[in-house]
């Protein structure tokens, strides 16, 4: 407890924490996925059908906000900067927001609500690369919108490269960054829990999805069924233990690592166990990933330096499979890591 603490106080000299986004009236609470679903809508919110949309979408993805007013809005996404924005827009405000936002970094889809079909808005599609595509209702966003969630959080896995050529204070701070991250993850395989530490982490997981029913449900049913020897199957499954984890584990949020540490023992545990049943019939893994291109070009530029992965990653020994895995996309790369077993 006390190693971890003062790791958390050294951490503080290299940012490695995420600030909580802040919005026009007050600081918001930290957020713990790897994205925002924000939503600027005209709607006032008063119809039974706008309310069924608001429902469905917050409980299955978890938005994180919705707007009426634009100014508000650009300031919250302004203040976002570890996470992705998957951005809901009604045509009404697309001559207001669309140009001040477009080529932020954070914004990476742009999702147009038409419920008027009668305006025409193609050309926006034509001119903004980022704009998913014009949709007539919630309901096929909300279809498309799933669907890229999965794509972006498969995409962040953590890499931390370690140039072999030194140029002072920023190679420090890598390898301090890489020091630290080997650190914690020993620290927390190593600790000794106490009787209540899963009691902990469910009452840290609820109070972070306090306004989404649907995982609430999934944290009960945790908190009820869970077994040391299902933490592989925990970890797949997409709800709120994944995406928390790998947000926590590709940023070294130190304090949500802590909160979750038996379940990242347990975890660690089992594939340390099958992958040493594994030595002998399997020589090579193989792990197809979806990488924002700018990500690759710095690996590209780090041939021969040390590369870590700090998220759990799903590997398979069948190429052609990582392969099918590793997805397309027009501004991204696919690539296929390559794990030699020994």
């Amino acid at each position: 407890m006390e190693v971890t603490r003062r790791l958390y106080l050294n951490f503080s000299n290299f940012h490695c924490t995420v600030k909580s986004p802040v919005s026009v009236d007050q600081q918001q609470q930290y957020h713990v996925e790897n994205y925002f679903i924000l939503w600027l809508n005209t709607n006032s919110g008063e119809d039974t059908d706008y309310q069924n949309s608001v429902s469905q979408l917050c409980n299955a993805l978890d938005v994180s906000k919705i707007f009426n007013n634009a100014d508000e809005c650009i300031d919250y996404i302004t203040d976002i900067c570890d996470e992705k924005v998957h951005f809901i827009v009604s045509i009404a405000f697309l001559d207001q927001i669309i140009p001040l936002i477009h080529e932020l970094p954070q914004i990476d889809s742009i999702y147009i609500l038409n419920l008027n079909k009668k305006i025409e808005c193609e050309q926006w599609m034509k001119q903004y690369e980022k704009i998913v595509g014009i949709f007539p209702n919630m309901e096929s966003i909300y279809d498309k919108l799933e669907s890229n969630v999965k794509i972006i959080a498969a995409k962040q896995i953590g890499l931390m490269s370690i140039s072999t050529v030194r140029d002072g204070d920023n190679i420090n701070k890598q390898e301090v960054l890489f020091m630290y991250s080997t650190l914690l993850k020993e620290i927390f395989v190593q600790m000794e829990n106490s009787a209540n530490v899963k009691c902990e982490m469910v009452e840290f997981c609820r109070s972070q999805y306090s306004d989404n029913d649907y995982q609430l449900k999934i944290i009960d049913e945790f908190d009820k069924d869970y077994c040391a020897a299902e933490a592989v199957k925990w970890y797949t499954r997409d709800c709120f233990l994944f995406r928390m984890l790998n947000k926590a584990l590709r940023i070294l949020d130190i304090e949500t690592l802590y909160k979750v540490r038996f379940f990242i023992k347990d975890l660690h545990q089992q594939l340390q166990s099958e992958s040493l049943s594994a030595i002998g019939s399997v020589t090579d893994v193989y792990r197809g990933q979806l990488m924002y291109a700018v990500e690759f070009e710095k690996l590209k530029t780090n041939i021969g330096g040390l590369l870590s992965v700090s998220n759990f990653l799903s590997t398979t020994p069948h190429r052609e499979l990582a392969l099918c895995f590793s997805g397309f996309g027009t501004f991204e790369c696919c690539i296929c890591f390559i794990s030699h077993m020994h």
